[in-house]
């Protein structure tokens, strides 16, 4: 795997819906705060070092992270309000670059339908296309 991809944090939200994770994924419970806050710190570049340092492999193997090492993560000692708030912070900066990250996935899709439109039509003879 992606030394990147090891140790990403992530917030479920299941609704009703009862999740089934992989062998390779922690669930972390009982944090007091906010579990965005705890996933935002956990990609903050200093704990990202402290993640690819703990990594272990085995020849062949995948990459991973023990159990306690990422219970020994370290996470701003802040109180609960103002994890809250900072998580709310952030969530003000994110927004404009979760839209416009939203914008360039269906301006994606779009083109790559272009892209099967137009090679669809050069093989039906359809469009002309030059030697």
């Amino acid at each position: 795997g992606s030394l990147r991809a090891v140790g990403a944090a992530a917030v479920a939200q299941p609704g009703d819906r009862l999740l089934t994770i992989s062998d390779l994924l922690y669930r972390v419970r009982g944090l007091s705060g906010s579990p965005h806050f705890f996933a935002n710190a956990l990609q903050a570049p200093q704990v990202r070092q402290i993640i690819e340092r703990t990594i272990r492999t085995d020849a062949g193997q995948a990459l991973k992270l023990r159990s306690s090492d990422v219970l020994d993560l370290p996470v701003p000692a802040v109180g609960t309000d103002r994890r809250t708030e900072a998580h709310g912070q952030l969530e003000d900066l994110m927004r404009p670059m979760t839209a416009l990250r939203r914008r360039l996935i269906e301006q994606l899709e779009l083109i790559r339908a272009h892209r099967i439109s137009m090679i669809a039509g050069a093989v039906a003879g359809g469009i002309p296309v030059a030697a």
